[in-house]
């Protein structure tokens, strides 16, 4: 009966054992695997981030990198988890950083600039390629005005008249400089206007882009007038430039010098 007994208690405090063991056992797992709220890494140096990760068990996984034009390297600008998620102790944290250096763009990769709207291709370069632009200079050219000429970065000419350096490379977030269009400053003939009628005359100047100066020799009137002098005066190897205003004296009478066989018949 003794033994009995003595072999009912101990397994009686074996089960006890047993009990207090598996709800140890049990805690410590629990505690182990707790759920934590993930910090917020982003916008931190990678170094930092990686230090506050430690002190709560997680560890920081550098898994992807992108060039942010004005931002500085090494920092974090995406991070998975997201921040604030419920993780527990151990989790891996996948984050994106920011670039030291600039992407590089080939200039075959840019759109056609040659020829094209200033304002237009402005625009896209900053919202595809993030690049700059600005204006340095303007040359006459017959086609509309400000249009694309001339490309240039760092002194180096990357497309014009004569093509362009597609294998060049710009970096992301560079300025492009720019020489555009404009339809004055081209030099052309000095027009002979003398004998022409006022209309003939004024025609002909608005579609060299000159400016006519009308003064009117004599009464004037509503009848057709001529034009009997100009200044300058008609040299065939005199030359102006596009913009230029041209004085023409205006009179109703059409010079003699004008006159063909029959109408000075008819004088």
């Amino acid at each position: 009966m003794k033994f009995l007994l003595k072999n009912i208690a101990l397994i009686f405090l074996t089960a006890i054992l047993l009990v207090l063991g598996l709800q140890w056992y049990l805690k410590m797992y629990t505690h182990h695997g707790q759920k934590i709220k993930l910090p917020d890494f982003v916008d931190l140096p990678l170094e930092e981030a990686k230090r506050l990760a430690s002190s709560e068990t997680f560890t920081v996984i550098p898994n992807d990198s992108l060039f942010l034009v004005g931002r500085e390297g090494g920092i974090i600008i995406d991070q998975k988890p997201n921040a604030g998620s419920i993780v527990k102790e151990g989790r891996k944290i996948y984050v994106t950083l920011t670039k030291y250096t600039a992407d590089r763009i080939k200039v075959d990769r840019l759109p056609e600039m040659y020829g094209k709207d200033y304002e237009r291709k402005k625009k896209e370069l900053e919202i595809g390629f993030e690049l700059q632009s600005e204006i340095i200079d303007y040359k006459f050219d017959p086609g509309p005005p400000n249009y694309i000429l001339a490309v240039i970065y760092q002194g180096d000419t990357l497309l014009s008249s004569k093509g362009r350096k597609s294998d060049y490379e710009i970096p992301k977030g560079a300025k492009l400089q720019f020489v555009l269009s404009k339809d004055s400053g081209g030099k052309l003939n000095l027009p002979n206007l003398v004998c022409l009628s006022a209309t003939e005359a004024n025609f002909i100047l608005s579609y060299l882009n000159l400016f006519a100066e009308n003064q009117t020799q004599g009464e004037a009137t509503n009848e057709l007038q001529y034009v009997v002098r100009q200044e300058p005066t008609y040299d065939p190897n005199a030359l102006v430039v596009m913009g230029d205003t041209i004085k023409i004296w205006l009179s109703q009478q059409k010079p003699l010098d004008c006159l063909n066989e029959d109408e000075l018949e008819d004088e």
